[in-house]
């Protein structure tokens, strides 16, 4: 009987060993967690968990210098423009009759800006560039004058920069950019270009007269004196007359704007009629309406895409209503990176509404269309609006928008 139990304890005991040996071969085989949820919150959360092992390092963001800044920013100004010529060449694009393909141009742009610039400005200019004319879309900062780098940290930074006008009109602004490290590479970000009437360059005969040696350094270029002419307004401009070799000619400070005839005011009083400035409006008619909607438009994508509200300011009646709504709007579509574009807009009617002594009060219809960007995702949404603007004392200024 002794026996028999011995048996049955050495029989259990050999089950027993089988078993663990077993249990450790399953639990010996690797897992994957299923999700995140997988490793407790406060593990994920811990500095030390987080931290590389071994010797691995965190890659730094690189930093510039102000000539390396200013490389950079032509470099990829240029990238842009060229990429748009040799596609453009390659495949015969041309606006209406064989309209530029987005698809293989974003291909080629995102090596040199970043995927919100493609998605939105550089979207919507592919649509406009082969229209075959002398319109310049993309900014030219070389030569460079007045450059200043006006925010750099890693992985980032700003210029600004201004842009004379050359010959076809083009120009006659203050460029501003913002260029941002992604996937080992510097890609433009954003840019921005302000009228001359919203910031006159005032530019020196001693700037202009390097931008000229660098545009052509064969161009022997002398500074000849200064005068002053009034536009229309009875504004005084400074005129800076320079000489070459076809002769005297002279530039507006504030514009760079050339002109070839000194004798007479009446080329520059033509040009400047031409311009648009919300604040000095003496007649309100239907071309002025269509200006200043176009400005307003314009300036009011560039101020959320920016987060810069002073850009539709201008545009705006102090203390309105509307004056904060689109101040807090600007902030939070900024935000909330949602960035938009002006792709069309139609000045439908607009008509007399109320006239005071000194305050006239105008309604207009409008119908936008608006390139709104998400998440790399554009979406074409469009609007009919009612404005009212107000006329009072040269200025002319929004007051109400709503919807219809």
């Amino acid at each position: 009987m002794r026996k028999l139990h011995s048996i049955f304890f050495f029989s259990l005991f050999i089950l027993l060993l089988s078993a663990c040996q077993e249990d450790v071969i399953e639990l010996s085989k690797p897992t994957e967690p299923s999700s995140k949820k997988a490793i407790p919150e406060k593990e994920m959360n811990n500095e030390e968990t987080n931290k590389p092992a071994g010797n691995e390092v965190q890659p730094t963001l690189p930093t510039v210098t102000k000539k390396e800044a200013e490389d950079i920013a032509i470099s990829l100004l240029k990238s842009i423009e060229d990429t748009y010529k040799e596609l453009g060449e390659e495949n015969k694009w041309v606006n209406d009759a064989n309209p530029a393909d987005y698809d293989v141009l974003k291909v080629n742009l995102k090596q040199f800006a970043t995927p919100s610039l493609v998605a939105t400005k550089l979207k919507s200019i592919s649509s406009k560039y082969y229209c075959q004319c002398n319109e310049r879309f993309i900014p030219k900062l070389n030569p460079s004058i007045r450059f200043k780098v006006i925010n750099n940290k890693p992985g980032q930074f700003s210029i600004s920069a201004i842009e004379p006008m050359d010959e076809a009109g083009n120009g006659g602004d203050t460029v501003f950019m913002n260029v941002k490290y992604e996937k080992n590479r510097w890609k433009l970000n954003e840019w921005d270009e302000v009228t001359y009437l919203q910031q006159p360059l005032n530019i020196t005969s001693e700037e202009y007269i390097e931008y000229a040696k660098q545009a052509n350094p064969s161009n022997e270029l002398s500074f000849i004196g200064e005068t002053t002419i009034r536009d229309r307004n009875g504004t005084e401009q400074v005129v800076l007359k320079f000489k070459d070799q076809k002769g005297a000619f002279g530039i507006l400070a504030t514009s760079t704007e050339r002109i070839t005839d000194l004798e007479t005011e009446s080329e520059v009083s033509k040009n400047l009629e031409q311009t648009f400035n919300p604040q000095s409006v003496d007649v309100v008619d239907e071309f002025t309406i269509d200006l200043f909607m176009n400005d307003y438009l314009k300036n009011l994508t560039e101020a959320i895409n920016l987060n810069q509200f002073e850009r539709v300011q201008p545009y705006l009646e102090n203390e309105s209503t509307l004056y904060t709504e689109q101040q807090q709007l600007v902030k939070t579509l900024y935000e909330r990176n949602i960035r938009e574009d002006v792709s069309d807009y139609q000045v439908l009617e607009w008509n007399l509404k109320d006239q005071a002594e000194n305050e006239t009060t105008y309604e207009v219809k409008i119908n936008e269309q608006i390139n709104i960007t998400v998440n790399e995702h554009t979406e074409k949404k469009k609007y009919y609006r009612i404005y009212t603007l107000v006329h009072k004392n040269n200025q002319l200024s929004i007051k109400k928008i709503e919807s219809y």
